[in-house]
This record gives C-alpha cells, sequence and structure tokens, in this order.
C-alpha cells in the first residue's frame, strides 16, 4: 500500500493540486516572501501542515478571480 501526503487526507478533493510556496510565487510573478506576506494579511489562503505553508490550486484560481 502507498503512503499518502497528509495534507491529502485532509482536503475535500484529493485531486486538488498542492503547491509550494515557491510554485505559487513562480505563477504569480513575485518573491517567496511576498507570498509570505500575503498569506500573513489573509489576502492569500493557504494551510499549515507542520512547519511547511500550502497553496491549494483550486482556491488560488478562486482567490485570482474574486480580485479581478
Amino acid at each position: 500500500m502507498t503512503q499518502q501526503n497528509p495534507i491529502v487526507k485532509q482536503l475535500v478533493d484529493a485531486n486538488d493540486k498542492i503547491l509550494t510556496m515557491n510554485e505559487v510565487a513562480e505563477m504569480l510573478g513575485i518573491t517567496t516572501s511576498g507570498v509570505r506576506k500575503r498569506i500573513m494579511r489573509g489576502t492569500l489562503p493557504s494551510h499549515k501542515q507542520g512547519r511547511k505553508r500550502y497553496v491549494l490550486m483550486s482556491e488560488l484560481v478562486s482567490d485570482i478571480r474574486k480580485s479581478t
């Protein structure tokens, strides 16, 4: 049996892509510190697993659509 990523177990949609801070920064064209600042301000949705933060692709897309 394969071991599943712990954050995937918590998701409603297991097919949703989990993005790291680096991936989000690259997609938005900003630095990783810029991503962290947006998360701390509450303008970017994220989830915390241990010491790492993740952003779900569906939430990122939804957030971008709301801001345009």
